[in-house]
């Protein structure tokens, strides 16, 4: 029953996850994709049909939104830092290695994931709309143009959105493994107390 003790919590707690600020920072992230996006697709429908296409606007829009990612790089890639799962990487050269009196594998060690990971919804979202822009940079003639344009940039994003995605894979996996134990938990606690 969903009208108990949980909903005041709830409707404190989406209260206070609007931040006005978050909003145009987001939207303004969401501007740039779809200008990016509409420039590519237009380009796309001129030379399907040989028209001359206006491809010195198509690179315009791309330098653009280049120099905005250039310009607010640390910010872009707060946020995703702050979803990624940062990897032990400070593993010595031994082959394993003892915690808790197991011997665990130097890759294991590798695995094991950081605790300043912060999935929360503000984070997730803002994630999601620079995921969507560094995917249309990286879509078509406008990978090739950024790469050769901003080289040091394509790299970084190209490798954070590699480590974002396996944190958010690894995330979900866990979340359904969760879900899964939970489910079968409750079905071993209906079991009991049918038997008692």
């Amino acid at each position: 029953d969903s009208s108990g003790i949980f909903t005041p919590n709830l409707k404190k707690h989406l209260a206070c996850r609007d931040d006005p600020v978050h909003g145009v920072w987001r939207t303004v992230i969401c501007a740039m994709t779809g200008l990016l996006r509409s420039c590519r697709v237009k380009s796309q429908n001129l030379n399907m049909y040989n028209i001359v296409t206006s491809e010195p606007l198509h690179r315009q829009c791309l330098s653009l939104v280049a120099d905005f990612l250039c310009t607010y790089d640390s910010v872009v890639f707060s946020c995703i830092n702050a979803c990624a799962i940062k990897r032990d990487m400070a593993v010595t050269n031994s082959t394993s290695h003892d915690i808790l009196g197991l011997a665990m594998p130097k890759t294991a060690l590798q695995n094991m994931p950081s605790s300043s990971v912060t999935f929360t919804l503000n984070n997730l979202g803002e994630a999601g709309d620079i995921l969507a822009l560094v995917s249309e940079m990286f879509t078509g003639s406008n990978r090739k143009q950024f790469e050769s344009t901003c080289p040091v940039l394509y790299k970084k994003l190209l490798d954070s959105s590699l480590e974002i995605t396996q944190s958010l894979t690894s995330f979900l996996g866990a979340v359904g493994t969760a879900r899964e134990l939970f489910a079968a938990l409750s079905t071993l606690n209906k079991a009991i107390e049918e038997e008692t």
